[in-house]
Order: structure tokens, then sequence, then C-alpha cells
């Protein structure tokens, strides 16, 4: 009998009560969606590399070498050298090491030159190894290899060329004398490497050998008839935040050039790859990551690197920088989370008015109620079996708009900030919260439950309007 009262006078006040729902329903989505993209985004951000022992790279912070290494979030402005990183590599607590050059884009997504190691020594997750899901890594200077997400969203397919292009975000300045193929798709990872394109280092070299109109004040849109290879006894950068340890860019002509056009009569254009290999040793590269034979020497290895008198280098432990960054956002997060639990506390309160506001106009229904044999806990059974309404109703919306969202912001998530953000049941810790906030709202509907009891005692049938 209370059910079927506290049914007919909700549907009886529907409009009022339904923006209660709605109003709580946010609130409850909004808490949800922030505790849930705060520990989904940090455990994305730890699953994204596993058994790199240190990432070493020029003098910076250990925060942004680790963004920039990692996440491809940041830039680095300077590069490390390539006898520097040869002489680390070769150190006798090193079990392997991964060099890595940044800078390109395709389309805004980032570009990784490497070697084979990266393939075949990093890791994610737990200790999980890299897997193709179509074709081959690299085996040739000009090919490419595609993480799932790039596969996804533009549709690539095998043997495509596809064209990188100078700088990071929507570059105007595109490498199209230099098409990579593509060779190989990976296999989803769930990490920032599922937007990223590796080529080879040696495409790499091979691209910015000859940009070098910077560092010479060049004209980048004059022709040269010939060209007069230099000596190179060192490696220029230009725009260094996009390319660090690349030669500056080159102008358009001497692109046509590294392809036979243009050359004057008689005279015999050098191949690319002879300047190329001449300047490997001078090379220099963004950073590399490092994996030990003992794990317990990653301090030490640490100290010798980052006091090393070879060049100003920073080396870091990942789990370290990791610790260092969730310090510095966790302000961020937990006044994220206060500001949701505020716009609960203020849906809540929203809801004990609206019910309040509905005594006055009961007042005649409760003394009638009471007329005909209702007890006094029938009366306030009925005002909270109203308020569980609404929290339920308002608990199964919340949960139904966190899920909708969770769905249609993974895609965008993962594009933009490499954040794998998927559907999982609800932990342990949310689950209090919703039953916290089930009991807040049941002890606040008490108010107008005793409210309503003592209109009841007083009024009777005579309740005056």
């Amino acid at each position: 009998m209370i059910t079927n009262l506290a049914w007919k006078s909700f549907r009886n006040r529907k409009l009022t009560l339904s923006l209660a729902v709605a109003s709580l329903a946010l609130s409850i989505a909004l808490l949800l969606a922030i505790d849930t993209l705060r520990t989904q985004a940090r455990q994305s951000f730890i699953n994204s590399l596993s058994g790199t022992d240190l990432i070493v790279g020029a003098r910076t912070s250990s925060i942004n070498l680790l963004l920039s290494s990692v996440f491809q979030v940041g830039a680095i402005s300077t590069g490390v050298e390539w006898s520097s990183y040869q002489q680390i590599s070769s150190d006798p607590r090193v079990r392997w090491s991964i060099p890595i050059s940044l800078g390109d884009s395709h389309r805004g997504l980032p570009v990784i030159g490497t070697t084979d190691s990266f393939f075949e020594h990093f890791k994610y997750g737990d200790q999980q190894p890299l897997q193709l899901q179509r074709g081959d890594w690299f085996q040739k200077e000009h090919q490419v290899v595609i993480g799932a997400e790039v596969a996804r969203r533009y549709g690539y397919r095998l043997g495509q060329e596809l064209i990188l292009s100078h700088g990071s975000g929507e570059s105007f300045l595109h490498h199209d004398r230099h098409a990579q193929t593509l060779s190989g798709i990976l296999a989803p990872t769930g990490t920032a490497f599922d937007r990223t394109l590796f080529v080879s280092l040696n495409a790499i070299d091979e691209i910015h050998q000859r940009q070098d109109n910077a560092a010479h004040g060049h004209d980048p849109l004059a022709r040269r008839s010939a060209r007069t290879p230099e000596p190179r006894t060192a490696l220029h950068s230009h725009d260094q935040d996009a390319h660090p340890g690349h030669h500056s860019e080159h102008d358009e002509h001497d692109e046509h050039d590294e392809h036979g056009e243009h050359d004057a009569p008689g005279m015999v254009a050098t191949p690319a790859s002879d300047d190329l290999h001449s300047a490997h040793d001078n090379r220099q590269i963004s950073g590399f990551y490092l994996g030990l034979k003992q794990r317990n020497q990653a301090l030490a290895m640490q100290h010798m690197i980052n006091t090393s008198k070879i060049e100003p280098l920073t080396a870091v432990m990942p789990g370290v920088a990791l610790l260092e960054l969730w310090h510095l956002v966790s302000v961020a997060e937990n006044a994220l989370l206060l500001v949701s639990a505020l716009v609960l506390l203020v849906s809540l309160v929203g809801m004990l008015i609206i019910l309040l506001n509905s005594l006055q106009q009961r007042r005649r229904e409760m003394s009638m109620l009471r007329a005909i044999g209702a007890r006094p806990y029938h009366i306030v059974t009925l005002i909270l079996g109203e308020a569980l309404v609404i929290l339920l109703l308002g608990l199964l919306l919340g949960l139904g708009l966190l899920y909708g969202s969770i769905a249609l912001a993974q895609p965008w998530l993962l594009s933009q900030w490499g954040i794998d953000l998927h559907f999982q049941w609800l932990s342990l810790e949310q689950i209090y919260w919703l039953a916290g906030i089930v009991v807040a709202g049941l002890v606040i509907s008490l108010i107008p439950a005793v409210h309503i009891y003592y209109y009841t005692l007083a009024d009777g049938l005579s309740a005056r309007h």
C-alpha cells in the first residue's frame, strides 16, 4: 500500500521530482567520472613503460624527460651526442639500449626514429612485448610501422606511402621527397604508442642531413644549380624544439638535388647515403632507454650519467619520475574530487528543498491518511520511500551517463592523450561512495518526514490552505 501511494505521489509531481533526479544523476556521474579518469589515467601511464630501468636525455627536468620521451607530451630542446649514447650503452652494466629521435610528425601524430632494438626490448604493461598485428617491423630505411590507433583512425594499409612532416602538430613543412612505405601495424597496447609512427634512425638522418638553411643562412626558397658537398664536422640543428639532434631545415631545392634533379652539366651528384654514413658518428638523438643487467645498479648508473663530464645529461628512473608527476597532479585531482563532492551536496540539498516545498501542498493528503488509519511510521515511510526512489533513479541514471561518457570519450582520449579509458565495474571504494550517497539522502529526507508527521498531528482533517 505504502509503495503504491509513494509511486502515485511521485507520478503526480513528476516534473519537480524529475529535476531532482536529473540533478542528482549529473552530480553522481561527475564524481564517478573524475575518479575513473583519475585512476585509469594513472594506470595507463604506469602501463606505458615496463622493464626500462633508466631514461636518458639532455639536461632537463625528470618529468619533462619522462613526458616527452614516453608519452610524446612536450618537447626536448637539445639532443644527445651519438658518441655519448655509444659510450654509455657500452657500459658493462647495460644489458640493452634503445635510441629514440623525436621531432617529426604525421598529420599531427608523433613520429619516433629508432632501431630494431625498440621492437626487441621495449615492454609495456606487465612485461608485455610489442606485437605486430600485420606486416613486419621496418627492415629498410624508408619503411614505417604505425600504432593501432593510427591505422584505425586513417584506415592505412600495408604498402601505402606516408609523408612525414617537420615539427610536431599541424606542420606546414612536409618531407614529401622522402615518402615512407608502411611495412607493419602494431597490435593495440593501450599506451601512447598506439598513436605513434616508427621509422628507422637512418631514415631520419637521411631526411634531415641537408636541411641546413638556418645554420648557414641559406634562403629556404633559393634554388642552386649544383651541389657542393661541404665537410661536416658537427651536426647543426634548426627548430631544435622540433628536432633535437638533426640538421636544420634544408631548402626545397636540395631535396630535388637528392634525387638527381637540377644538377649542373658535368656534375656528378654524390649519393645521399655517402654523406649519411659519414655523418652517423656526429649525429644526435633525443634520448635513449636503458635496461640494466641488475636493477639494483640503477642508482649508481643514474649518478654516473648525471655527473658525466661528456656532456650535460639527465637520467631518470621511470617509476620515480611517475611518483613526482602524481605528486604534482594530486593537488588538482583532489581539488576536482572536492568540487564534484560539493556539487553532489548541492544536489542533495536541492532534493531536500523540493521535498520541503511539497509539504504545504500535501498536509491535507497526509491528514486524510492519518484519518483512515495510517500510523505515524507509515507517513514517515512514505516520505522516505519517495526519497529512496529519487536516490535510486538518480544513481542508475548517473551510472548510465558515466558509461555512456566513457564510450564517447574513449577514442578521443586515446588519440589525443594516449589514455586507454575503458569500461570496468565499479571499484569497492566507488560502491562505498554510492552507498554513502544513498544513506546521506535518506538522512536528509528525515527532515521533511518529521515535519509532515507533526503537521498531521496538529491539522487533522481541518488543514487550512
